[in-house]
């Protein structure tokens, strides 16, 4: 038995054939034990096992149609049609079986079996030799969430946009990301995940983490949840940086410099999660984590007010509930033209 493989093609050849060796009944135990790791590996792989598992059932049943002895039940028909027929006083009415029909029906899940067998090889043959197509997933109403092939749990942010290919084929599992996501990653030691963001790639093997290319001043941000991540240039691929569950990466593209820190903002996964708490946080940057919740253009008339101190916590309530608190708190007017907001207001001492 062999276990290593030249191309793709080989591979399937391989597993297709022995899948149909399983349904066969004739798969050694460790030819199933293979097997079943293989399905096991993604949905693609699940996908055609359960293609195949349909090919068999419609064969099998026309196989079933076939060992009908019809000899047998001809004897036995002219058997009881040369018997002394008996007469009873209540006759009874048989309804004639329409052979034709019968036949019809059997011959329709014959022909049904052989073309599903020949389509699902079509298509498969197809999957394998055409190349995984791109797929764009844009989050233009809201937060989107997705399941990518692999299994992977991704989020988008309002704006953002994920590029990935339809199946994941190569050593690598790449993805490209434009704005705000967060990544559950699922975990495989032998193909790295990994997320482009211009000239910077972050990559891993399983974990969650934050990823947002259009931060504060043009820069990236990456915040790590759990696992470790390496985050490094397109053209620097030696000069890896490594993050541990709780640091944070800030990405500057321009002057090619990743900063990493501790990661500071309880609330950097707060447009996902709908949970705010600010503790004696000054109004500047409250300001700026709501304009990131939730896509709002929100200024101060006074600069000044930036130095005002907040301390509230707020659970997937709506923007203007919590300017409401903040209006309270602070004695501030609020004030709305378009889509701008503007805080107004005396100086906090």
């Amino acid at each position: 038995m062999y276990y290593l493989y030249k191309t793709m093609e080989d591979s399937l050849t391989y597993y297709t054939d022995l899948t149909s060796r399983y349904f066969a009944g004739e798969a050694s135990s460790d030819e199933i034990q293979l097997l079943s790791s293989w399905v096991s590996e993604n949905a693609g792989n699940r996908k055609i096992f359960e293609d195949y598992r349909k090919a068999w059932e419609l064969v099998e049943l026309s196989v079933l149609d076939q060992k009908v002895d019809t000899d047998a039940d001809w004897k036995a028909l002219e058997a009881r049609m040369q018997a002394p027929v008996q007469v009873k006083e209540t006759p009874v009415v048989r309804m004639p079986v329409n052979e034709a029909a019968s036949g019809r029906t059997s011959g329709w899940w014959k022909i049904a079996a052989s073309v599903l067998v020949i389509l699902t090889a079509a298509s498969l043959l197809y999957y394998y030799l055409s190349g995984p197509s791109t797929v764009i997933l844009t989050a233009d109403a809201g937060s989107l969430e997705q399941v990518l092939p692999d299994g992977s749990v991704i989020t988008l942010n309002k704006g953002a946009t994920l590029e990935y290919p339809s199946r994941f084929s190569g050593k690598t599992r790449p993805v490209k990301l434009t704005g705000e996501a967060y990544f559950n990653v699922a975990h495989d030691k032998s193909k790295p995940f990994i997320v482009k963001g211009s000239n910077v790639n972050v990559e891993v093997l399983g974990t969650m983490f934050n990823v947002n290319t259009k931060a504060d001043d043009g820069k990236m941000s990456v915040v790590l949840t759990t696992g470790k991540i390496a985050l490094y240039f397109t053209d620097r691929s030696a000069d890896k940086i490594i993050l541990n569950p709780g640091e944070k990466a800030d990405v500057s593209q321009e002057s090619h410099q990743i900063l990493k820190s501790g990661n500071s903002d309880p609330n950097y996964l707060a447009w996902k999660t709908g949970q705010i708490v600010f503790e004696n946080i000054p109004l500047g940057q409250i300001i700026r984590t709501l304009n990131t919740v939730y896509h709002t253009n929100i200024m101060l008339a006074n600069q000044s007010l930036g130095n005002c101190r907040v301390t509230a916590s707020f659970d997937h309530q709506s923007v203007t509930a919590v300017l409401n608190v903040i209006k309270t708190t602070l004695d501030l007017s609020v004030t709305q033209q378009g889509n701008f907001i503007t805080l107004s207001g005396k100086p906090c001492n």
